[in-house]
């Protein structure tokens, strides 16, 4: 009886100890490590809200916040530019030819995370990526270390030299490019956010 009475009081104390503690909120997806913490207010910027709204309504499997992470952290970046080629290469990741590379990235020097992040090659030179986070990391590395000024700027001939403008198709794509990158300035501008 008393066996039965002291396991009574140690359930009642254990229960009363969990009773009117805070719910667990949502988990917020991680960052890049040592970038920002999910506690940051990147989550609730302009930016933010553009960058989901954008990606949902272009149905694309691409992690918004691994975007919304590194332009809270580099301000400058230019994020119209970003999804406008990552639209032109892969359709935002819906299309990506080659496993998990959403912007087509061929090869790269050693040093440079956007060749360093993958796990091989297509057979025809395409980085081949462990998931498309990474993928996308290596996209935006690439695009923020060469063509983010070019984009933000309009200076659609070192543009250019992103697809290739000798290679077949490269006019259609800097159309599509140009067009893409304008219609995805408008679209943040109904969040708030200005690119």
């Amino acid at each position: 009886m008393r066996v039965r009475l002291l396991l009574l009081v140690v359930a009642a104390l254990v229960a009363a100890f969990f009773v009117g503690q805070p719910a667990q909120a949502d988990p917020v997806p991680a960052t890049d490590p040592g970038v920002v913490t999910p506690t940051e207010s990147y989550l609730t910027t302009a930016d933010t809200a553009a960058i989901r709204g954008i990606l949902a309504e272009g149905r694309s499997p691409l992690p918004w916040w691994t975007i919304s992470a590194y332009k809270y952290n580099n301000p400058g970046f230019d994020v119209a530019g970003l999804l406008a080629i990552l639209n032109a290469e892969s359709s935002l990741g819906r299309g990506c030819d080659y496993k998990c590379n959403p912007g087509s990235i061929k090869g790269g020097p050693v040093g440079s995370l956007w060749r360093d992040l993958r796990i091989g090659t297509s057979p025809a030179g395409y980085n081949v990526y462990p998931d498309l986070r990474a993928g996308l990391r290596a996209a935006i590395l690439l695009i923020h270390t060469h063509y983010s000024k070019a984009l933000a700027s309009g200076n659609w001939y070192r543009v250019g030299a992103y697809y290739g403008r000798e290679v077949d198709g490269y006019s259609g794509w800097l159309r599509d490019v140009k067009v893409s990158r304008a219609r995805y300035v408008r679209m943040a501008a109904r969040y708030g956010a200005v690119w």
